[in-house]
C-alpha cells in the first residue's frame, strides 16, 4: 500500500493513501483502472447520457473456445447477459461460475468444457500507466477498446492456475472491456486485479465497471480527494458525482492497514439525478501513521457499490 488510500464502494473508483499530519504528511492520488499485461495504449471514449450500472455482463457457452475469439460469434450462448459484480472466481473444481448444465460433467459437481465472455466498460479518471494482473485456469484474454491485440492473456490449457501481468497506458474516460475465458478440464478460476499510480494491487471492484457495453453512459464518481489540515491535525475529504441513481447515502470508512475498515461518517446521497453534486467531510482524529479511507455508495435498489 502507499500514502493515504481513499477507496470507494461505489460506481466509480478512486483511491488515496495518506500519512497523518501527526507524522509526515503527504497525499497520493489513486484511481481505478484496468486489467492487463503487455504494453498497449487504449483510447478513452466520451462520457454522457445514461447513468452506468455497476459490474459486467456475462454470457456462457457450451464447449471450449481453444483460444479463438471467433468461437464467441460463431456459437450461440446458453446463458445470456447475466450480471456479475466483478471477476473474482477463485480457483476451484466445483461450479463456482454457476453454469449448471452448460458444462460437461465427467465427475459429479466438477464442470468442464465451457467458455464465457464478460463485457462492459471500465472507467478511468486519471490518465497514466496501469499494471494488470490476470489469473486463470484455463485460458483467458483481456481486451480493451476493441484493440487488435489483447492487453493481457493466459494462452492454452496445459497449465494450472497462474497469474500473468503487464502494463497498459490509458487515457482518462470510459474504455470498452471484454474478457474471454474457457475451462477445458480440471480446476477452474478467473481473477482480475490491477494497480496504478499510487495505487496498490487490488481486485477490480464493481465501482469502476459498468455492464452497458454499447450505450453511452455517465459514470457516477468523478472525484475523491483527501488533504491533511496541518493546523488542526485533521483530514479534509471531498468527492464529486456526475450523476446518481437511487442513491440514499455515502459512507466514509477508514482503516490503518487498508484491510479492516470501520465506519467514520455518513452523508445523504442525491437520490436520482444527472446533475453534478459535491460533498465534503472531515476526519477529526486521523491515526498517527497511515490512514486509509474508503467511500461506499448506498443505494435503494441494490447492494452497496464498492471502489
Amino acid at each position: 500500500m502507499i500514502p493515504f488510500i481513499l477507496l470507494m464502494l461505489f460506481t466509480y473508483m478512486l483511491r488515496r493513501v495518506f500519512r497523518s499530519a501527526r507524522g509526515s504528511s503527504r497525499v497520493g492520488t489513486c484511481l481505478a483502472a484496468v486489467l492487463g499485461l503487455v504494453s498497449a495504449v487504449a483510447q478513452a471514449q466520451s462520457l454522457p447520457v445514461v447513468v452506468g450500472s455497476p459490474g459486467l455482463s456475462a454470457s456462457y457457452y457450451r464447449g471450449y473456445f481453444y483460444d479463438q475469439a471467433s468461437f464467441f460469434t460463431a456459437t450461440a450462448p446458453a446463458i445470456v447477459n447475466r450480471p456479475v459484480e466483478q471477476l473474482n472466481f477463485a480457483e476451484a473444481e466445483n461450479d463456482n461460475f454457476q453454469v449448471g448444465n452448460v458444462a460437461t460433467y465427467y465427475e459429479p459437481n466438477k464442470p468442464d468444457e465451457f467458455s464465457a465472455r464478460f463485457q462492459g466498460q471500465l472507467c478511468v479518471t486519471t490518465a497514466g500507466d496501469y499494471t494488470f494482473y490476470l489469473g486463470s485456469d484455463d485460458a483467458a484474454y483481456v481486451w480493451l477498446d476493441n484493440g487488435a491485440q489483447p492487453v493481457a492473456f493466459n494462452k492454452g490449457d496445459s497449465f494450472p492456475y497462474r497469474e500473468m501481468q503487464g502494463t497498459c497506458t490509458l487515457a482518462a474516460g470510459l474504455h470498452t472491456l471484454r474478457v474471454d475465458y474457457g475451462e477445458h478440464g480440471g480446476s477452474q478460476g478467473l481473477v482480475l486485479e490491477y494497480s496504478g499510480p499510487n495505487m496498490p494491487k487490488q481486485l477490480i471492484p464493481n465501482g469502476v465497471l459498468y455492464n452497458q457495453n454499447v450505450v453511452a453512459i455517465r459514470p457516477t464518481l468523478m472525484h475523491f480527494d483527501a488533504a491533511a489540515l496541518a493546523t488542526s491535525q485533521q483530514v479534509a475529504l471531498s468527492w464529486k458525482t456526475a450523476a446518481e441513481e437511487n442513491s440514499t447515502g455515502f459512507v466514509i470508512q477508514k482503516s490503518t492497514d487498508g484491510k479492516a475498515f470501520t465506519d467514520l461518517l455518513r452523508q445523504p446521497g442525491g437520490a436520482t439525478s444527472t446533475e453534478a453534486r459535491s460533498y465534503d467531510a472531515i476526519d477529526p482524529q486521523p491515526a498517527t501513521g497511515w490512514n486509509y479511507y474508503r467511500l461506499q455508495q448506498l443505494r435503494s435498489d441494490r447492494a452497496p457499490v464498492y471502489s
